[in-house]
């Protein structure tokens, strides 16, 4: 049930970041979607540990988004000198 309720946090916080407009029309929308998604994924067993490894979630939050975002620095950086430089 962890599992399903992740998969459901997860999917409409992308619906809501992708729509960009909070009417309440578009977040009931979202809700509808994203609970039909969970029910669907459901029945076909798909929400599983392999499928959606919420266990692996801390030590991704803590390892690897800090290399991302310090390799995305980078690459900003070496954009703009090379725009910058004549």
């Amino acid at each position: 049930m962890a599992r399903s309720f992740s998969f459901f946090v997860s999917l409409l916080a992308f619906w809501l970041l992708l729509s960009g407009m909070f009417t309440p029309f578009l977040i009931l929308a979202g809700v509808g979607c994203s609970a039909a998604i969970v029910l669907m994924s459901r029945r076909m067993d798909l929400v599983d540990r392999e499928g959606h490894p919420i266990h692996l979630a801390w030590s991704a939050l803590l390892s690897y988004w800090p290399c991302l975002a310090k390799e995305i620095v980078k690459s900003a950086w070496d954009v703009t000198r090379r725009i910058l430089s004549p």
